[in-house]
């Protein structure tokens, strides 16, 4: 069974600054002012970057990324429906109110869809994608780790990607997580604009390219020609 990171769609925010207020709690009980501090601003950073996140889920986009290897993956989403789409080289992963779809090639898997607000399969998105990717709650994820992590360090700057500000932080100095050290920027439009770093040993790297604020209906569909196996209650009463 696949793992679903905690990290609640359209709600980034406020997930990943009910971590760092519980995570402040227990690091400011046994820290010193100055380690205590520390935590705290560094939750700015990240809860300010996670806000950009959440805001860029109330739009409709189309951002497109180069990865490792020379690649693209594409994510498409709109908020009304509220979906998700990663449309990778030999895959897709969706998330609709009707369906979860996980395709690699042409072989396609529908099962019932996510509860509302409900985190995205991200293990799912890693299964069909590619190495080279990293989706939005993962990133977030890492950062949250290193902003309770009173030996870690971030460093926060700021960039322009695609025409857009970004907000980027630089962390060093995490342990006990995927990633010792890495560096990533979010865009003012609620994007993830890059990533780099060694995630469990394999390097990752996804710059933005081109971003609009539309979305193609057919990125949400089921692949013209797949082969589906459909696993919802719904097709097993027909």
């Amino acid at each position: 069974m696949a793992i679903r990171m905690k990290y609640r769609r359209a709600a980034g925010r406020v997930a990943v600054a009910a971590l760092v207020a519980a995570g402040l709690a227990a690091t400011t009980a046994c820290s010193t002012p100055g380690d205590a501090q520390e935590v705290i601003d560094q939750g700015r950073v990240v809860d300010g970057m996670a806000s950009k996140v959440d805001e860029g889920t109330t739009r409709s986009y189309t951002a497109t990324y180069q990865v490792t290897g020379g690649g693209t993956v594409t994510v498409v989403h709109t908020p009304d429906p509220y979906r998700d789409a990663f449309l990778f080289a030999g895959g897709r992963y969706v998330s609709t109110p009707e369906f979860e779809l996980t395709c690699e090639n042409r072989d396609c898997t529908l099962v019932e869809p996510l509860e509302s607000a409900a985190p995205l399969d991200t293990a799912a998105i890693a299964a069909v994608g590619d190495e080279g990717f990293l989706p939005a709650q993962t990133i977030l994820g890492l950062l949250t780790k290193a902003a309770l992590n009173a030996g870690a360090s971030i460093e926060q700057s700021d960039d322009t990607l695609v025409g857009e500000h970004a907000t980027c932080a630089k962390v060093t100095g995490l342990t006990d997580a995927a990633a010792e050290s890495f560096e990533t920027c979010v865009t003012d439009r609620g994007v993830v604009g890059s990533f780099e770093g060694a995630v469990d040993g394999v390097d990752v790297k996804m710059f933005l390219v081109s971003y609009v604020e539309t979305a193609d209906a057919a990125s949400f569909d089921v692949p013209v020609d797949a082969k589906v196996t459909d696993e919802r209650e719904s097709a097993e009463k027909k």
